[in-house]
């Protein structure tokens, strides 16, 4: 995917506090220390995204990124489980934001929770609805009518790739119902794999800065939440903490290759140190804070 570009025009202020942050270690990433939180000046996709030079490569497969269904599934059914315990009584669908092409869709509806995605990419949109999945193609909240009202709405690692995180917010509040859940899936800025990478940063060594924030690809991170930053932000609009932090799993050893693989801006060399760092990383992971978390979040009756 061809890269992101830099808006250096002016520092961003910190969507929780409003105070103008600045540049911590790249120039294009800022930091606010009163609410722990990351920000970036990476621009985000605005217009719906076709066949990139990844999908092509991958052509004639149902899901071209199938080398992270098996981590995602497992992580998606445990997100399952918590929301059919916690959506409000009589509540009738769950709309994913940011879908893919139905992985999440697929597992809520085997849990018999009906369902509705939204999906920008085009070519992923497209396989999901040749798999049945129920899928608008657009951006949220745009395709939804203003009187459309969910038990759930839930973000699988898309809600750090979108700007105006405030506004998110209140849109989420005008669509869901009385008691409904915000589900909020994300990496997290307290994790080992974040806090090695700003370190390898500090002596010289941006890759894996560069890799978590995804500054190679069409649409680059624009936050980093912790556990801490996030509650400030989700409590300040106005929502109630229906969970404490839930770690989920962020790597599997199966398919990481192929997952550090799909940049094809990386050298096979710089691939390989990737992939040995982030298998001896996987085996320390225990001892720190997860680096991929879950917060459910609810709207006040």
């Amino acid at each position: 995917m061809p890269a992101s570009t830099l808006d250096t025009s002016s520092s961003p202020r910190c969507p929780i506090c409003s105070q103008k942050m600045s540049a911590k270690l790249a120039s294009w990433s800022y930091y606010c220390p009163h609410c722990d939180y990351w920000g970036s000046s990476l621009q985000p996709v605005t217009q719906l995204l076709g066949k990139d030079d990844f999908l092509s490569r991958r052509e004639g497969q149902d899901n071209p990124i199938d080398f992270l269904d098996e981590l995602r599934t497992e992580n998606f059914r445990a997100c399952i489980q918590h929301i059919s315990k916690l959506m409000p009584a009589g509540a009738k669908s769950l709309l994913e934001v940011g879908c893919g092409a139905g992985l999440f869709l697929a597992e809520a509806e085997a849990a018999g929770i009906s369902s509705l995605g939204i999906e920008a990419y085009q070519a992923m949109a497209q396989r999901g609805l040749k798999q049945g999945r129920t899928i608008r193609i657009g951006f949220f909240p745009n395709c939804l009518d203003e009187n459309e009202r969910f038990g759930a709405i839930v973000f699988n690692d898309v809600f750090e790739h979108l700007p105006d995180a405030v506004g998110i917010l209140n849109v989420c509040k005008r669509h869901l119902e009385n008691g409904g859940l915000l589900v909020l899936n994300l990496p997290n800025s307290s994790g080992l794999f974040y806090r090695v990478a700003s370190l390898l940063y500090r002596i010289g060594i941006h890759g894996p800065w560069d890799r978590l924030w995804q500054k190679m690809f069409f649409t680059p991170h624009l936050h980093y939440f912790s556990s801490q930053s996030l509650e400030l932000l989700c409590l300040g609009s106005d929502f109630e903490a229906a969970t404490p932090t839930i770690g989920l799993k962020s790597v599997r050893i199966p398919g990481l290759w192929a997952r550090i693989r799909a940049n094809p801006k990386t050298t096979l060399l710089q691939s390989m140190v990737t992939y040995v760092g982030a298998v001896i990383l996987t085996k320390v992971t225990s001892f720190f804070e997860p680096d991929c978390i879950m917060r459910i979040f609810r709207k006040p009756h």
